[in-house]
C-alpha cells in the first residue's frame, strides 16, 4: 500500500506541471501528459528510494506499449485502451534521455524547457514535443517513426520500439552477451516484447536515472 500511495503522490505531483502549467491540445495527445508525469514520477521515486524498482516499472511500459501500438495510439481512447497513453507515453519520453545526458541534463531538464517555452500560452502540442526531442536527440527519424506509431500503429511494434530505442542511444545486450546490432535485437519471441531490463546506454543507468 505504501509504495502504491508513493506512485500515485508522484504521479499526481508531475501533473501540476504536465496537466496544470501546461497541457495537452487533443484528447488523442494525452500520452503527452500520462507518460510524462509517469517517466517523472519513476525517475523522482528512484532517486528518494533507492530499493525502488525503476526497471520494472520502466519494463511494464514498454511491454504495455508493445501490446497497444499495433493499433494507433492516437485512437487508443475509442478502444477504451487508455493505459495507451501512459505506456507509449513514457516510452516516448525515454526516448529523450540520452540525448539530454550527453549535454549533462535529464528528462526533467528537457520536460522543464517545453513547460518553459509553452508557459504563456498552456498547450504543448504533439508537433512541440517532437520537435523537441528532435533537437534533444539530434535524430529527426525519431520524431517521423513516433507519428507513424501514432496515427497508424506497426505491425512489429516491438521491433519498432527497439529500433527507436537504439537510435536514441540506447543500446540492447544479446542474451550471450555482448552488444546487438539493430538486426539482432533480443525479443522474447512468444510476445515479441523489447526486454527493457537488457537496455543500456554509456550515459544512463535505467534503474536510478542519471
Amino acid at each position: 500500500m505504501r509504495a502504491g500511495a508513493r506512485w500515485f503522490i508522484a504521479h499526481e505531483g508531475a501533473h501540476f506541471w504536465l496537466g496544470q502549467v501546461v497541457r495537452y491540445e487533443r484528447v488523442r495527445d494525452m500520452w503527452i501528459t500520462e507518460g510524462g508525469a509517469d517517466i517523472l514520477a519513476v525517475r523522482a521515486l528512484a532517486r528518494i528510494d533507492p530499493t525502488y524498482d525503476a526497471r520494472a516499472r520502466l519494463q511494464t511500459a514498454v511491454d504495455e506499449c508493445a501490446g497497444f501500438a499495433a493499433r494507433p495510439i492516437h485512437t487508443a481512447a475509442e478502444r477504451s485502451e487508455h493505459q495507451a497513453y501512459y505506456a507509449c507515453g513514457a516510452v516516448f519520453h525515454m526516448l529523450a534521455e540520452p540525448g539530454a545526458a550527453r549535454t549533462g541534463g535529464d528528462v526533467f531538464t528537457v520536460v522543464r524547457g517545453m513547460i518553459d517555452a509553452n508557459r504563456e500560452d498552456g498547450i504543448l502540442t504533439a508537433d512541440e514535443w517532437l520537435a523537441e526531442l528532435t533537437r534533444v536527440s539530434g535524430d529527426a527519424s525519431l520524431a517521423g517513426d513516433i507519428r507513424r506509431l501514432l496515427t497508424d500503429g506497426a505491425a512489429d511494434p516491438a521491433a519498432e520500439i527497439a529500433s527507436l530505442f537504439q537510435r536514441a542511444g540506447w543500446r540492447t545486450r544479446c542474451a550471450t552477451g555482448g552488444w546487438c546490432c539493430s538486426s539482432q535485437t533480443t525479443v522474447r519471441e512468444d510476445q515479441k516484447v523489447l526486454t527493457l531490463i537488457q537496455l543500456i546506454s554509456d550515459t544512463i543507468d535505467i534503474s536510478s536515472g542519471v
